[in-house]
C-alpha cells in the first residue's frame, strides 16, 4: 500500500525525482532487508547464545555438581579419615588410661603393702618400746623397793645401833659423872697438897687435862665410815633424776637435800669444849692457889715467889 500511495505521489513527480524516490525506495528496501537479516541473525545468534548459555549452565551446573560430589566424597573421606583417628585417638587414649589405671591399681597396691608393714613394723618397735620402758620401769621399781627395803633395814639396825649406843652413852655418862666426882675429889687433895707443900713451879694435872679434847669412839668412827661408803656407792649408781622424779621432787632441791644430810651426818674434828662452871671453877681454884703460893713462899728458903708460877 505504501508502495501503491508512492507510485500514485510519482505521477506528477519528473523522470529524476521518481529516480530518486525509487533509489531511495530501494535503499530503504535493502536497508529493511539488511536490519531483518541482521535481526535474524541477531535473533539466530541470540538463540546461538542463549542455547551455548544454555549448555555451558548446563556444563556449568554439571561442573558444579561433580565438583559439588567430588567436594562431597572429599569431605566424607576426610570426616571418615577424622572419624576414624577420632577412634583410634580415643581407643590409643582408653588404652593409655587404662594401662595408667592399673599401674597405679598396681603402685597403690604397692604402697598399701609397704605402709602397712612399716606400720606393722612401727606397731611392733612400739610394743617392744613399750614392753622395754615396762621392764625398765619394773626393775627401777624392784630397785626402789630394794633399796627402800635395804633402807628399812638399815634404818633399823642404825636405830638399834642408836638405842644401844645410847644406852652405851648413858651408862658412859654415869661413869663419866662418877669419874668427873672422883677428879674433883682428887682436885680438892690436889689443891690441898699444893697449898700445904707450898706450890712449886710443877704444873698440876687439872692444867695438864685441860689439853684433852673428847674423840668419838671406834664404833662411831666404823659406823660413820660405813655410812659414808654406802652413801658414795648409792650416789654413783643412782640416777638422781629418776629418783627425784619418783620422789617429786626438783632436782636440784633434792641433790641439795642430800648435801644438807651428809653435812649434819659428817663427824667433825675434836674441838675444845669446856663447861662453863669448870672454867669458872679452874680460874677461882688457880686464883686461890696463886695468892696461897704467894702468902707462903714469901720469904721462904727455896727462893720462888708468885712471879715463877707464870
Amino acid at each position: 500500500m505504501a508502495g501503491l500511495a508512492g507510485s500514485d505521489d510519482l505521477k506528477d513527480a519528473s523522470q529524476e525525482e521518481q529516480m530518486e524516490y525509487k533509489r531511495e525506495f530501494a535503499i530503504r528496501q535493502r536497508e529493511e532487508q539488511a536490519r531483518k537479516k541482521l535481526d535474524e541473525e541477531i535473533a539466530a545468534k541470540k538463540v546461538m547464545m542463549d542455547e551455548k548459555k544454555r549448555k555451558e549452565e548446563a556444563k556449568q551446573k554439571e561442573r558444579e555438581k561433580e565438583a559439588g560430589a567430588v567436594y562431597t566424597r572429599k569431605q566424607q573421606a576426610k570426616k571418615k579419615q577424622q572419624m576414624e583417628n577420632e577412634f583410634r585417638e580415643r581407643c590409643r587414649e582408653a588404652n593409655i588410661t587404662k594401662r595408667r589405671n592399673d599401674w597405679l591399681t598396681k603402685e597403690n597396691e604397692k604402697i598399701n603393702a609397704m605402709l602397712d608393714d612399716a606400720y606393722t613394723e612401727q606397731e611392733e618397735v612400739n610394743e617392744r618400746q613399750l614392753e622395754a620402758k615396762e621392764r625398765k620401769a619394773l626393775m627401777n621399781r624392784e630397785d626402789m623397793e630394794k633399796k627402800a627395803f635395804y633402807k628399812h633395814l638399815q634404818k633399823e639396825k642404825n636405830d638399834r645401833r642408836e638405842a644401844k649406843e645410847k644406852e652405851r652413852q648413858e651408862h658412859r655418862k654415869e661413869s663419866e659423872i662418877q669419874r668427873i666426882d672422883e677428879l674433883k675429889r682428887e682436885l680438892d687433895r690436889e689443891v690441898d697438897q699444893f697449898i700445904e707443900h707450898g706450890g712449886g713451879h710443877v704444873p698440876l694435872k687439872q692444867a695438864l687435862c685441860g689439853g684433852l679434847r673428847p674423840i668419838p669412839t671406834v664404833t662411831q668412827l666404823l659406823a660413820a665410815k660405813r655410812d659414808m661408803e654406802e652413801d658414795l656407792k648409792d650416789l654413783k649408781e643412782v640416777d638422781l633424776e629418776e629418783r627425784a622424779k619418783a620422789l617429786g621432787k626438783p632436782v636440784f632441791l633434792y641433790v641439795k637435800e642430800i648435801k644438807r644430810q651428809h653435812e649434819e651426818s659428817r663427824l667433825r674434828p675434836p674441838e675444845p669444849q669446856i663447861a662453863e662452871d669448870q672454867q669458872k671453877r679452874m680460874k677461882n681454884t688457880m686464883k686461890d692457889t696463886a695468892k696461897s703460893a704467894a702468902t707462903t713462899t714469901r720469904g721462904s728458903s727455896t727462893g720462888f715467889k708468885f712471879g715463877s708460877l707464870r
